[in-house]
Parts: C-alpha cells; structure tokens; sequence
C-alpha cells in the first residue's frame, strides 16, 4: 500500500503537480522505510517551488536521521534567498536576522557577503557596504562586478565617491 502511494507521489512530482505530491509525501514521513525517500522528495519540491521556510524545516529533520545529507549544504543559500525576499520587501531588519542565520552555519559562501552587501547598501551605509565589498573581491571573480554599479551610485548620491574610488585603487593594487 505504502509503496503505491510512494509511486503515485512521484507520479504527481513528474506531472509537475507539487503540491498533490507534498501532500502524499508528507504522509510517507511516519511511514518506517519511507521516512528519508520522503524527506528528501520533499525537499526537492521545496527547492523547485521556492519554498525556503518549508526546505529549512524539512533539512532539519532530515538532520537528524541522516546528518550527511546532500542538502545540509543547501542551507546557508535558502537563508540567502529568504533575506533577498526580505530586502525586496524593504524588511531589511528580517533581511539581517536570515543573514545572521546564514553566517552560523560557517559557511564560507561569497553569496552571504554579497546579500550582506545588498542590505548594506538598502541602509545606505556605504563604509560597511565598501568594507564587505573588500572581503568579496578577495573571494569571487563575479559579485563584486554585479555590485559595483550600486556602490557607485549610493556614493554619488551621498557625495563619497571618493571612498569607493580610494578602494578600487585599492584592490586593483592587490593584483
């Protein structure tokens, strides 16, 4: 019985239909030899449909019957997406705490230093944003380009381009 439910959820997931499939796998969890295969599927459907409070709460069960899962990676990037949410949604208070929450973790992702970048400028505090920006520059050949031009414009705005000029000089002396 178990095992078809298990095969019509998957069906459900290929015909794309997330949440009849949630449905069917959340009930799997409390099924012994299910439980992982459950949590997992889950997972995925929460990556797919961007469900990053659902994933953060599914990982953390998933954590404790199997603390090698593939997805205990995953976690600092769902804290990231929820804080872009948040900056979107100019709850940068919120925005900060996910962050917070995703520099726990230990992670030496360049994407937390560059969400924290994006708050920092959304607060327009541009020597922090410069200081971080620093530290990004170090660690990828990317964000840092992404970034420039709202560093330039935050300091045009508050009159200190100067500063931003002071740490391109900077970091093109580092190479």
């Amino acid at each position: 019985y178990y095992q078809t439910l298990e095969e019509l959820a998957e069906d459900y997931y290929t015909a794309g239909l997330y949440d009849k499939s949630e449905e069917i796998f959340k009930k799997l969890i409390d099924i012994k030899g299910h439980k992982i295969t459950s949590l997992k599927k889950l997972m995925q459907i929460y990556e797919y449909t961007r469900e990053w409070d659902k994933a953060l709460s599914t990982i953390e069960k998933l954590n404790n019957i199997d603390p090698l899962n593939e997805y205990k990676k995953n976690i600092p990037h769902y804290y990231c997406q929820i804080s872009e949410k948040h900056i979107i949604d100019n709850n940068l208070e919120k925005a900060e705490l996910y962050i917070q929450k995703a520099e726990t973790t230990k992670s030496n992702s360049s994407r937390i230093i560059f969400v924290s970048i994006q708050i920092a400028l959304k607060k327009e505090d541009l020597k922090k944003a410069l200081r971080l920006y620093k530290t990004l520059c170090e660690i990828s050949d990317l964000g840092h380009q992404i970034l420039l031009p709202s560093l330039i414009n935050i300091a045009k705005q508050n009159n200190q381009l100067s500063l931003v000029s002071e740490v391109i000089k900077e970091i093109c002396n580092w190479r």
